[in-house]
């Protein structure tokens, strides 16, 4: 499968090398250009130049650049799988063959065998009428078209080059309105030809648009600058960096040609010795960035200060602010670039933070849980507040910072606090639904069952309790108690008991209540009699009871249809010419037993 990518990835640029000199325009990454830096950069060529150390230094400066970056190979290859559809970050600005296609006739289709940046990307030798290798073999000098529409085309010579790429590929169109930010939010990497054009930022309100650098922009711009330095791999040239990031070298000669700053005045020495620029761009991006911090915009734990808090929504005056640092945090040159346009922009979305309006935030903590329910609340308000409206949501309101509150209710009861604060900016508003949970007191109460027994009664207790408990505590009035919601006790006398439940939560409730347990020795044994058993309806009997074994509790059936739970009942039969089986079951706490009788009470006629 790898054989089959890399011949896919070689195949279209052999296709389209010049033959009369037989690899010279074939891909730098000869190897594996998906993956690997190839070491063997331009070494085919050395076949008929003789001056190998130009072509050598080349390949080693461009193999120390972000063009051959391991970081930029992944990006290309991730790119190609999800962005390379659109314009902006697409094939044009991340592979080397995508880029020549764009030069040629503006195309944007997905490269399916991407490859870095490469030399054969930016210089096009033995071509045309080109016969030395030179700024003349450059492509893409016509005049720049913004990727975005946030500027006018612009013309930097030799360096369009450049500029098709190192601008703002993602213009975000920021209105009055809050505004989210996604993850791809922002001008995207290396914006700096927007920088050094004075565009690319937002005005709050205007910027006079001072450059800098503007005879630089109009004199072939960035390789004005970054060409021509002569320093081997470490500075200039292919790898376009002119401070070395290990020792801290600046090289600064290229500053100091006619027109520049050698003209007429005091040579630069470093970069950050420019008349032009001024000592406060550092302190300023500082100030910036610690604000943006404190706003959470950007990350608090990101020391770099670029890494932006993403699907957050924030205001528009906000997310312009910080999109001028991230474009200026982008560029990567600490205002070198456009240190006029860079310290207005700057300086202006300074002095608009002071727009940004208020963002209102807050905490509460119970003190108590006990009606009155009392609660601290506390303002983690961002932004410059002069008024502070507190909405308990009980009625009650205050205009303290830091307010403490008393909630009073008899049941259970949620509110919703609202907080809105107010500053020269604006107003914000924060409203937390039921935040506020303000408990019952419990109200104690119980129900027995199983007071008879035999030789000992189960009693079982249900607790009904309402409110808010934390715990319980019975009291069986035996001497015995119990901690359990639901308990179950063994009584082993008769006797009447005085049952005690304490049930606290919010506060303490107490439920007591007497009952009567009886013990039984002996299963009952039922018996009865009647002083009359026949007569003429309608006829009335008198039962009575004679069960021995002491029983506790009674059932009769009286055959027509009624029942009684007397001990001695009377009855009244209403019809007449019928017998009637009486039935008795007696219960104690050992049992239960049944008599009956059948046909045993006789109507006649009137």
């Amino acid at each position: 499968m790898r054989d089959k990518r890399l011949l896919l990835a070689v195949l279209p640029i052999l296709l389209a090398a010049v033959s009369f000199i037989p690899g010279c325009d074939e891909l730098v990454t000869e190897v594996n250009n998906i993956t690997l830096i190839d070491t063997t950069l331009g070494e085919a060529c050395l076949a008929c130049h003789a001056d190998s150390d130009t072509i050598l230094r080349a390949k080693g400066q461009w193999a120390n650049s972000r063009h051959a970056s391991p970081e930029f190979i992944q990006a290309t290859v991730s790119l190609n799988d999800s962005l390379m559809t659109t314009n902006q970050c697409g094939p044009q600005c991340h592979t080397g063959q995508g880029y020549i296609d764009y030069i040629r006739d503006g195309s944007t289709t997905p490269d399916l065998t991407p490859s870095v940046i490469h030399c054969f990307a930016c210089h096009m030798p033995h071509s045309g009428n080109y016969g030395s290798w030179d700024l003349d073999t450059l492509r893409g000098d016509t005049i720049v078209t913004p990727l975005q529409a946030n500027g006018s085309a612009y013309n930097m010579g030799k360096s369009n080059m450049c500029a098709h790429c190192h601008q703002t590929a993602q213009w975000e169109d920021i209105g009055s309105s809050e505004v989210t930010i996604r993850a791809d939010w922002g001008p995207h990497f290396s914006p700096q030809a927007d920088v050094l054009n004075g565009t690319g930022g937002y005005p709050l309100p205007s910027i006079t648009g001072g450059n800098s650098h503007d005879s630089v922009r109009t004199r072939d711009g960035c390789l004005a600058c970054h060409y021509g330095t002569g320093q081997g791999y470490d500075f200039g040239e292919h790898t376009f960096r002119l401070e070395n990031d290990i020792s801290g070298t600046q090289y600064a000669a290229n500053c100091n040609v006619s027109g520049c700053h050698g003209a007429g005045g005091i040579p630069a020495s470093g970069f950050y010795t420019f008349s032009a620029r001024t000592d406060s761009i550092d302190a300023l991006a500082d100030s910036l960035e610690m604000i943006l911090k404190y706003w959470t915009y950007l990350d608090p734990s990101d020391a770099d200060g670029m890494r932006f808090i993403k699907d957050s929504t924030i205001p528009a005056v906000s997310a312009k602010i910080l999109y001028n640092y991230l474009l200026y945090k982008l560029d990567g040159s600490h205002g070198i670039h456009n240190a006029r346009y860079i310290e207005e922009l700057l300086t202006q979305s300074l002095v608009h933070s002071d727009s940004i309006p208020p963002h209102a935030i807050f905490t509460a903590d119970a003190d108590t849980i006990c009606t009155p329910y009392t609660v601290s609340f506390t303002d983690d308000s961002k932004g410059t507040i002069n008024l502070w409206l507190w909405q308990f949501g009980d009625g009650n309101t205050s205009v303290e910072q830091n307010p403490i509150h008393e909630y009073n209710a008899d049941t259970a009861v949620s509110f919703t606090v609202e907080l809105t604060v107010t500053g020269p900016a604006g107003s914000d508003t924060e409203t937390k639904d039921n935040l506020i949970l303000v408990p019952a007191p419990p109200n104690a109460s119980f129900s027995t069952s199983g007071t008879l027994g035999c030789d000992s009664a189960v009693v079982a207790f249900t607790n009904y309790t309402t409110g808010w408990v934390t715990s319980w505590r019975w009291d069986f009035g035996d001497g015995d108690s119990s901690v359990t919601k639901d308990p179950q006790h063994t009584y082993v006398a008769s006797d009447s008991f005085i049952v005690t439940l304490i049930a606290t939560g919010c506060a303490v409730d107490t439920a007591v209540e007497t009952i009567l347990v009886v013990i039984s020795d002996e299963m009952p044994q039922p018996d009865f009699s009647a002083d009359t058993t026949s007569g003429p309806a309608p006829l009335t009997v008198n039962f009575t009871d004679l069960s021995l074994g002491s029983p506790l509790a009674w059932s009769w059936d009286f055959g027509d249809g009624s029942i009684s739970s007397e001990q001695s009942p009377s009855h009244t039969y209403n019809t007449p010419d019928s017998s009637f089986t009486v039935r008795l079951i007696v219960t104690n706490g050992c049992g239960a037993d049944t008599l009956e009788r059948v046909d045993f009470i006789t109507t006649t006629a009137p």
